[in-house]
């Protein structure tokens, strides 16, 4: 028997997917047409035109998906969790480390929308994704290897940046290079 909740929100058990999808929509919906302007501004103000046009991409899904409620559960959600994370490899790339926890969203929504096996899945999907962009050197070096753990690594483990410039180092590759301070390393 479907349970009735504040500002007419219904929500039948034995459908609770596809009404957990319709709210999340929603509160998408509404939250992201109160950030857009703003952040669009301050994207394209800040020379980040790319992440103006993926916030835009991302809620023109959002409005469609949420406006076309009789295509079939299974589409919408599809189509929801892949724009999270078109939008979450979107700004890694765009922005940096900071946007991975758009990628850790994607994963719980798709959990909760699908069940735990395809929440796994897009776990396994948003790591493989971390490590191929940090891969490709499109994220911050501190993202990438932290400091504190590869000073204690009695092997040679340093970072260099797309211009072959020398990042991070640690004191095997100090000794290794004859080098007393990590300064004389980088650069």
């Amino acid at each position: 028997m479907p349970r009735r909740f504040a500002n007419g929100l219904v929500i039948d058990p034995s459908n609770w997917r596809a009404d957990l999808l319709k709210l999340i929509l929603r509160v998408s919906l509404i939250l992201g047409l109160l950030v857009y302007l703003p952040s669009v501004v301050m994207a394209i103000q800040s020379g980040f035109v790319a992440v103006a046009v993926i916030d835009t991409i991302a809620l023109a899904m959002i409005i469609g998906l949420y406006r076309f409620d009789r295509i079939p559960f299974r589409w919408r959600a599809s189509v929801f969790c892949l724009n999270c994370y078109a939008l979450g490899v979107g700004l890694l790339v765009e922005v940096g480390s900071i946007s991975q926890i758009y990628l850790f969203g994607f994963s719980i929504l798709t959990a909760m929308l699908f069940g735990g096996r395809a929440g796994l899945l897009s776990a396994l999907l948003s790591s493989a994704t971390l490590l191929f962009v940090g891969y490709l050197g499109h994220v911050a070096p501190e993202m990438a290897i932290s400091g504190w753990k590869i000073d204690a690594m009695p092997d040679v483990v340093f970072t260099k940046d797309e211009n072959a410039r020398f990042v991070i180092g640690n004191p095997a590759t100090l000794t290794l290079f004859g080098l007393e301070r990590e300064e004389q390393l980088i650069g």
